[in-house]
């Protein structure tokens, strides 16, 4: 529940700016098959451009999370912005494919540095008790991004071309970050900066429940990368779909992450993490390995499968590492979240260079079926887990 009336814009401008940086993650996968035609690469380069930019947030989320307990959740916010959409609109006018390499990953630094303190000013609107279902919001938001980006990148793209439909998103993620500097007057913040005592720190992240959920979450980010990064380009190159096509089908599943908020509420409610954990690691095993089917309706239900996975995991998953933070103190929660997300990405950052070598040597299939069974691997230990 929001907080005050008041706070209904605020939520507004922040999932909405979240909407603009998650296209910026997803639209790669929708214009590659462009950007291929022009630099005469393959699906290497793909998993390539795809890794660098996980690498980019992984590394800056704790870094971003400890800014944000130095000059505030909402200047880390804009730092991180700033950076994102400087460097998505660079790229645009690149026409060496590893300068754009190099400007994804600064893409992903900049992304990853405005995710924990984005979380903390979203969880500020909401009444306590109900940080699950703001990160549910969060994780719609994200996923609504992953929608307009896939399948409303692939249609902008074939309209006005790789470059331009790049500038564009990087355009999208100025103007709400100047939104953000509007809606969240630092003389709002009543922010302090605080001093970060590194023996608590330490205890906070290392807590036993807090790194079995990034094992886990390790799993998740890596089915999910998989699915987001390869569908629709695997739709386009091997079942012949067109790129509006192939991006719709790659955009349902985000779409069944509406889910999100009604899982975060149930949670705050009633908890039973283990059930709802098992839940998203099973969908994303199912969704990521029936992909190898190589028809369109197993396409279909690998999207939505996946869509639906990934934000029951990362609804739950960052609840968790968010109240483990606060366990010790509460301008740890950021750098927990952070903390969490970012070793997640490590699956994000693998996947795609081991999957694209897979595809090369064993073919698709294999791939697909090998990347699935992994999510429910890393789930494991946290399933099992004593009380």
């Amino acid at each position: 529940m929001i907080e005050q009336e008041s706070g209904r814009s605020k939520l507004f401008v922040l999932l909405s700016a979240n909407v603009a940086v998650a296209i910026l993650q997803f639209n790669i996968a929708s214009i590659y098959s462009l950007m291929a035609q022009e630099f005469a690469t393959g699906v290497s380069g793909l998993g390539l451009a795809s890794s660098v930019f996980f690498l980019g947030i992984g590394i800056s989320e704790i870094p971003g999370g400890i800014l944000g307990t130095r000059i505030g959740p909402r200047n880390a916010v804009l730092t991180g912005m700033v950076l994102s959409s400087t460097s998505i609109i660079f790229s645009s006018i690149l026409y060496n494919f590893s300068l754009i390499i190099v400007a994804r990953f600064f893409t992903g630094i900049g992304v990853g540095a405005a995710f924990p303190p984005l979380v903390i000013l979203l969880t500020s609107i909401y009444r306590k008790g109900s940080e699950a279902q703001a990160i549910g919001a969060l994780s719609l938001s994200f996923n609504l991004g992953g929608v307009v980006g896939l399948f409303g990148w692939a249609v902008l793209g074939e309209l006005l071309g790789w470059r331009y439909s790049v500038f564009i998103s990087g355009l999208l993620v100025a103007v709400f970050g100047i939104l953000i500097y509007k809606n969240f007057p630092k003389t709002e913040s009543n922010f302090e900066s605080k001093k970060l005592n590194f023996s608590d720190l330490r205890a906070a992240l290392f807590d036993r429940s807090l790194t079995l959920v990034t094992i886990l979450l390790v799993g998740i980010g890596a089915a999910g990368a998989l699915n987001w990064n390869f569908e629709v380009y695997f739709l386009e190159t091997t079942l012949k779909l067109s790129p509006g096509l192939a991006g719709l089908i790659g955009g349902v599943g985000p779409l069944f992450a509406i889910s999100a908020p009604f899982v975060g509420r149930v949670y705050d409610r009633r908890g039973r993490a283990k059930v709802w954990l098992f839940a998203s690691a099973l969908l994303l095993t199912v969704g990521v390995a029936i992909t190898a089917l190589d028809t369109i309706v197993a396409a279909i239900l690998a999207s939505i499968f996946v869509g639906i996975g990934t934000s029951i995991g990362y609804t739950i998953g960052l609840t968790i590492a968010k109240e483990a933070g606060r366990a010790l103190r509460k301008e740890y929660e950021s750098i927990a979240v952070g903390w969490a997300d970012s070793i997640s990405l490590l699956g994000g950052f693998f996947s795609p260079i081991v999957f694209s070598f897979v595809v090369l040597e064993k073919g698709y299939s294999i791939g697909w079926i090998s990347g699935g069974f992994f999510a429910l691997i890393l789930a494991v230990p946290f399933l099992v887990r004593k009380r």
